[in-house]
């Protein structure tokens, strides 16, 4: 090869390098690239781990099991960046968990409780504490929306009968009845704008009572049939 030749190949060399690349730069061009298309790239994955999500789950549980700090880590940053949506969630799994399973979810919580009085009771008095104000409001607005109705003898009567009769059934589910198991419940919620009067008030169970929270009855499903009410 002459002299000539060399210096053209390394010129030719020279140019190459210079236009090639640095690893930042194609960074750049891939995340550049990932954000133009990115319902695109998404709709992908999402069928990719659909088409394989036996295979996906049991890789990412091994891989998991392998890397037990990295994976503590990025879950906890995952966590941390979605915070209000995990309380969310662990707040709507948590409460249907409760009303599917409540005989189980119960007889752990009285077991616990007899367990640890000491600690439940430092536990509530500590939420009546940082929760004082809040409590103190619900109670004026409830006693507000009650009236004078609390002391009429009629319902003070009607209440007393459910708790003592060996017959009350839940008005939603028609589950068996008695003493404390007798839940007094505004058919039309007070803060729906229903009364504290014997047309309105109801002995329900814990689950449905707790389930049904402020909703209307047409509006509330329990185990996914619509009340019939």
């Amino acid at each position: 090869m002459s002299k000539a030749q060399v210096s053209e190949a390394f010129n030719l060399l020279k140019i190459s390098f210079s236009m090639a690349k640095t690893a930042e730069e194609i960074l750049a061009d891939k995340r550049a690239e990932y954000h133009r298309n990115r319902d695109k790239y998404i709709a992908q994955k999402k069928r990719r781990y659909l088409e394989n999500k036996e295979y996906i789950l049991t890789k990412n549980k091994e891989w998991a099991k392998n890397n037990r700090a990295r994976s503590n880590a990025i879950v906890k940053k995952c966590k941390d960046k979605n915070r209000e949506k995990v309380r969310d969630w662990n707040r709507e799994y948590q409460r249907n968990y409760m009303v599917e399973n409540y005989d189980k979810y119960r007889a752990s919580i009285d077991n616990y409780t007899k367990r640890n009085p000491a600690i439940v009771a430092a536990r509530k008095a500590d939420y009546r504490h940082r929760n004082r104000d809040k409590e103190a409001a619900w109670a004026a607005k409830r006693n507000l929306a009650i009236g004078d109705a609390k002391k009429n003898p009629q319902i003070i009567q009607l209440i007393y009968s459910w708790k003592a009769a060996k017959d009350t059934k839940c008005y939603y589910c028609n589950k068996p009845l008695f003493g404390k198991s007798v839940h007094i419940d505004h058919i039309v919620p007070l803060s729906r704008g229903g009364k504290h009067e014997i047309g309105n008030l109801c002995a329900a169970c814990q689950p449905c009572n707790s389930s049904k929270h402020n909703k209307l009855p047409h509006e509330w499903r329990k185990e996914g049939q619509l009340l019939l009410v």
